[in-house]
């Protein structure tokens, strides 16, 4: 996986994000965690958690630490 770092702050992202915006739509939780575990096992670190899903960043930290 290709890394970039932002700006000054020094913190290196995967040149890949994920975005969330289907799970919980049109993507069941058990299929939303599986393609959450594969994107991390191939280094993607960019997880945009869709703000406008209010619990989404919640249920993610949730199963991240499972």
């Amino acid at each position: 996986m290709e890394y970039r770092r932002i700006g000054k702050s020094g913190l290196k992202v995967s040149a890949v994000g994920l975005g969330t915006n289907a799970f919980g739509a049109r993507v069941d939780e058990h299929t939303s965690i599986r393609i959450v575990l594969h994107a991390l096992e191939l280094g993607v670190n960019f997880i945009d958690t869709a703000s406008r899903l209010p619990d989404a960043r919640h249920r993610f930290g949730a199963k991240a630490s499972d």
